[in-house]
């Protein structure tokens, strides 16, 4: 089966899906779908995370990460209001557990410190991801799955993606891959040097009746509840990209390094990635 559209969107994840209900909410005259390769969408890297509605404090000042991602957390925290997903902002707290781990930054300081950062919060980002498909749906817009792509080919005038589901052409195509962000690259022939590698985060639970125990937590408290996995970027020397990169092309933008927190800032991100055209 051949499709037509305006703009396609490689990848089904939370950054791919705001990506597309950015574009259909500006756009809407354009044919848009989204190209998943998975049944479902929001299956790696959204559906695999610790959920954190991410402050901004950890981030250098002035970077990609912590502008989108103090500007992208209220605008998580205003989205989950508005459709109903639950959310809690509960706060953080930093500590320095030890004194020896103060005394490193501060020799003369007696006391054991912590930072408090009130503004970090919790939420389901399947949800999240869930709501922009389903509002990408109700736009016009469509969710193409099991639709893995498998050659890209860019001439003048369009973009033509054959996939597992078939040809699709389109005037535009957004690399929002994830995880696979790098093949895709390098299936349009934009290949940039970088490498995405898959970090695997391992999870564990706190046994019920140790829940509200914290501080006599053991070893033998916890039990696995399964993994998280992160794209990372490297770039060419094999070191760590410290900060999000979205690159143009012919006909096509690749999100090239967008880890945490780009779930707490994905609808600024989606807007960003659209702005580019």
């Amino acid at each position: 089966m051949d499709f037509r559209f305006d703009l396609v969107i490689i990848g089904g994840g939370i950054v791919g899906l705001a990506t597309a209900l950015e574009a259909t909410r500006r756009f809407r005259d354009r044919r848009i779908a989204v190209l998943e390769k998975e049944g479902a969408v929001a299956c790696h890297q959204t559906s695999h995370n610790s959920g954190v509605i991410h402050s901004g404090i950890y981030y250098k000042p002035g970077s990609l990460k912590a502008k989108n991602c103090v500007a992208g957390a209220a605008t998580m925290v205003q989205f989950c209001r508005e459709h109903n997903i639950v959310f809690e902002i509960c706060g953080k707290v930093v500590a320095a557990t030890v004194q020896s781990q103060l005394h490193e930054l501060e020799p003369y300081c007696s006391g054991i410190a912590a930072l408090h950062v009130p503004g970090t919060g919790i939420t389901d980002y399947s949800a999240v991801a869930k709501k922009y498909a389903d509002l990408v749906g109700y736009a016009g817009g469509k969710i193409l799955t099991e639709c893995a792509v498998e050659s890209i080919k860019k001439n003048a005038s369009e973009v033509i993606v054959e996939t597992t589901r078939g040809s699709i052409q389109a005037n535009f195509a957004f690399n929002c891959a994830g995880l696979h962000s790098d093949r895709v690259m390098r299936l349009a022939g934009d290949a940039q040097g970088l490498k995405i590698v898959p970090f695997r985060g391992e999870y564990y639970e706190i046994v019920p009746e140790r829940r509200k125990l914290v501080p006599e937590i053991q070893a033998a408290d916890l039990v696995p509840a399964g993994a998280g996995v992160r794209a990372q970027a490297l770039d060419r020397r094999g070191a760590l990209l410290d900060d999000f990169c979205i690159v143009r092309s012919e006909r096509m933008i690749h999100v090239c390094n967008v880890p945490s927190p780009a779930a707490t800032a994905s609808l600024v991100i989606g807007k960003q990635i659209v702005d580019m055209l």
